[in-house]
């Protein structure tokens, strides 16, 4: 199985360039808070560079996935590639706030690629 990311829109959509908003849609993230999890794969990845000023992302631990899961009362579908296709998951903001600007890149900021510590921020938004 290949590693899973997670995506979560920071910004929202006030002022976004057209094709940079319909990147985000495609992906599912209509809303500010939303959050979807990817296959790692290259396709992916060359969307999320065009949107990178727009969400923050990460390798996603199977522990924090099932508490999405469980967050939103969702099973895992029967899809083994990747079994949480198709769905958005409509987060709280993050408790105590952001620790940072959410217009500059991390770690000074709250946008980009967080690597493994995407899992802290998702938990304190569930």
């Amino acid at each position: 199985m290949t590693m899973m990311i997670a995506v979560v829109r920071i910004r929202g959509s006030v002022g976004t360039r057209t094709d940079v908003e319909d990147a985000l849609i495609q992906m599912g993230l209509k809303e500010q808070h939303s959050c979807v999890v990817v296959p790692q794969i290259p396709s992916y990845l060359g969307v999320l560079r065009k949107v990178k000023d727009y969400v923050t992302w990460g390798v996603v631990g199977e522990d924090v996935a099932k508490k999405l899961l469980v967050a939103k009362k969702l099973k895992h579908s029967d899809d083994k590639t990747n079994p949480y296709k198709g769905l958005v998951f409509h987060l709280a903001p993050p408790r105590k706030g952001f620790k940072n600007s959410i217009k500059t890149p991390y770690p000074r900021g709250e946008l980009g690629d967080r690597k493994n510590t995407i899992g802290e921020l998702i938990e304190r938004m569930i």
